[in-house]
């Protein structure tokens, strides 16, 4: 069973796309800031993390770093409410599978994690 860690400090966006991945087959494990998502890491191996960029404490963008820095290559999908310059280049310097804006059509998570999944 693949493995998907959602981290996410928006509970309702966390538990909507548990519930989406859950429902296709996929093991979701849940991380409400980026310390817990780096916890998860060390404990846990994923497939993809899907990580949104505005966290409390430590953003995604810095969670991202730290994953690329431990020398992991799990794909990762961002997520974001907020667009900035350069923000594309950023990611996909730091190996970003795939970026989606919110609010999101959950059709859309979908596709993304099972073309993330594939490559």
């Amino acid at each position: 069973m693949q493995r998907v860690l959602i981290v996410d400090d928006e509970a309702g966006i966390r538990k909507l796309i548990e519930a989406v991945l859950m429902e296709e087959g996929y093991y979701v494990h849940l991380a409400s800031n980026g310390y817990q998502a780096l916890e998860a890491m060390e404990k846990m191996t994923f497939e993809l993390v899907m990580l949104d960029v505005k966290l409390p404490g430590l953003s995604g963008i810095d969670v991202l770093k730290k994953i690329r820095k431990q020398g992991s290559d799990v794909r990762v999908i961002m997520m974001t409410a907020y667009e900035e310059l350069n923000f594309d280049k950023e990611l996909h310097e730091q190996g970003v599978t795939a970026s989606i804006a919110k609010p999101f059509d959950i059709t859309v998570i979908r596709q993304l994690v099972e073309k993330a999944m594939l490559t």
